[in-house]
């Protein structure tokens, strides 16, 4: 619902559902594997620096402080 508000609200900076998904699991990911595996923690960490790349701050922020 999130997304879809935004996605109306910005049609500027319209976002694919797929993109935020992707990121905040991959950052769900890098956090859980943290000082546990750090070459897991790195891979993960990647992924979600692509993503948030492609992703408006605004957006991305608002998802991750709600969730």
């Amino acid at each position: 619902m999130v997304l879809d508000d935004w996605n109306q609200s910005h049609p500027e900076e319209w976002t694919p559902w797929e993109w935020l998904e992707e990121a905040v699991l991959a950052r769900r990911r890098w956090k859980r594997a943290g000082r546990r595996s750090p070459a897991l923690a790195a891979r993960n960490y990647q992924r979600y620096q692509e993503f948030a790349a492609r992703i408006p701050d605004g957006l991305l922020n608002k998802v991750i402080a709600d969730g």
